[in-house]
């Protein structure tokens, strides 16, 4: 629907009002929203995987030669910040472990259970553009799983994929909306000055003023993206030191909080500890090192970001002692 050059501005603040209204509706709201969006893109990925299907059983060659040489060595770091990018969500699902039925197997089924799925599904689209595109014509696609739709399905399958993607990038809209808004809720708790962040609604299950605040953001974001004149790109350039920076924070705090509260009740026992912490430390080091040279001078602006939220904690720190 062509609207014009602020078109997509448009669309993007159009769903996030309409996801945080249905987040603000209640837990099983928002939940049941992602779980039929979710359908969608299952159906949407194992279509991609039947495509390839489709032209191995009647013998349609790669559009272009598998023979191109890969990558060199030096760039797997660079790939990986992609990669991991695809998997983004894998651990969205530990912010809702406070509200677990089964507190102690619950998040290990999730995780497991998800990430597999997650895994075989992606495994099997890539079977796909590599069989249906071949390396090369793969490096050279802009729109991978629309081209082996094209060629599989001809028109429809196309449409159809893209219409996939669309819905994907809003579950993951909905996704951050639930995990986020929990993040965000348990660190306002710990800072006696944001107490109205850490309020939660008992009967919807929600805590709304986070859902407000990261909504809020987010339009922000928008009007950052639309201002720039490459909304993903740029916010890729942002977001991927910090993650990382932070996911190598979070395995340092498994650490430092088992040593420093050795008695605090734990449903959860990380396995292999601390080995299994360490090596997840630095991988999450080497993809952060990774990311800020691809991102280099976004690198900065966005650590800078970070910084200047724990720079803001101290004074917020030293006014809830005032008051307390």
């Amino acid at each position: 629907v062509p609207l014009g050059q602020y078109g997509s501005a448009f669309f993007a603040t159009l769903i996030i009002l309409l996801l945080t209204a249905v987040n603000l509706a209640g837990i099983r709201v928002g939940i049941h929203t992602q779980v039929s969006l979710m359908a969608l893109v299952l159906f949407g990925l194992l279509s991609v995987g039947a495509a390839g299907a489709w032209l191995t059983v009647h013998g349609v060659p790669p559009a272009a030669p598998a023979g191109a040489a890969g990558p060199p060595v030096s760039h797997i770091g660079l790939a990986l910040v992609f990669v991991f990018l695809a998997y983004g969500g894998w651990s969205d699902a530990a912010t809702l472990s406070a509200e677990m039925e089964d507190e102690r197997h619950g998040i290990t089924r999730a995780l497991l259970i998800g990430m597999s799925i997650v895994t075989a599904l992606y495994l099997l689209v890539n079977w796909a553009f590599l069989r249906g595109l071949g390396l090369a014509g793969l490096a050279a696609s802009e729109a991978p799983a629309a081209d082996v739709m094209l060629r599989a399905f001809g028109k429809t399958g196309q449409v159809l994929i893209v219409g996939v993607v669309a819905i994907t990038s809003i579950t993951v809209m909905n996704a951050i909306l639930i995990a986020g808004a929990r993040t965000t809720y348990a660190a306002a708790r710990d800072t006696r000055v944001l107490q109205r962040l850490g309020s939660w609604h008992v009967t919807r299950g929600t805590p709304p003023v986070a859902v407000l605040a990261i909504s809020g953001v987010a339009l922000v974001l928008v009007g950052f993206g639309t201002y720039t004149r490459g909304g993903f790109s740029t916010m890729v350039d942002y977001l991927s030191p910090v993650y990382w920076f932070f996911l190598m924070l979070s395995g340092l705090a498994v650490i430092v909080l088992r040593r420093r509260y050795p008695d605090v009740p734990r449903p959860f026992r990380v396995p292999f500890y601390p080995v299994l912490p360490l090596l997840f430390v630095a991988s999450s080091a080497y993809v952060f090192y990774s990311s800020v040279v691809y991102v280099k001078i976004g690198a900065i602006v966005s650590i800078a970001v970070l910084a200047a939220g724990a720079l803001l904690l101290i004074p917020l720190q030293r006014m809830a002692r005032a008051t307390a």
